[in-house]
């Protein structure tokens, strides 16, 4: 993932927007502690910084997170409403199958409809943000 010039660093997260898609970087420091209202007021307000009112897909890198960090993050932003308002798509990166199986299965039983997705390789969740961009734009 090339990082834009423009980057905000938020608490233990990064932020950045490349080629129509805001990304996320979130370090092993990030304290899921506190994984609470006022992370999710950050997050909203970062994005809607970053994306000036466009639709686009977000790209959260969740590899140097464990596991139960990795959860708490996710559950979080699958279930903001105000997050979920303001972007296209929610794509994780993790590090191992393992974690991306378990994180997809958890997703999905979080929101069945509108499931997130998961990868563990860099250019597959790329081109999965690309092609909802592309279909997005298609439709629009």
């Amino acid at each position: 993932m090339k990082h834009m010039e423009k980057q905000l660093l938020i608490g233990h997260s990064k932020f950045w927007i490349d080629k129509k898609i805001i990304y996320c970087k979130v370090d092993s420091d990030f304290n899921t502690e506190k994984v609470d209202e006022n992370v999710e007021v950050l997050f909203v307000q970062t994005i809607t910084v970053l994306s000036q009112g466009k639709f686009l897909p977000f790209l959260i890198d969740v590899r140097e997170l464990d596991f139960n960090q990795s959860i708490k993050l996710l559950k979080l932003l699958s279930n903001c409403a105000r997050i979920k308002s303001l972007i296209l798509s929610k794509t994780f990166l993790v590090d191992s199958y393992k974690f991306k199986v378990l994180l997809s299965i958890y997703s999905f039983i979080c929101n069945p409809i509108v499931p997130d997705f998961v990868f563990k390789n860099v250019k597959r969740a790329v081109e999965h943000c690309d092609d909802d961009n592309m279909i997005f734009n298609a439709v629009n």
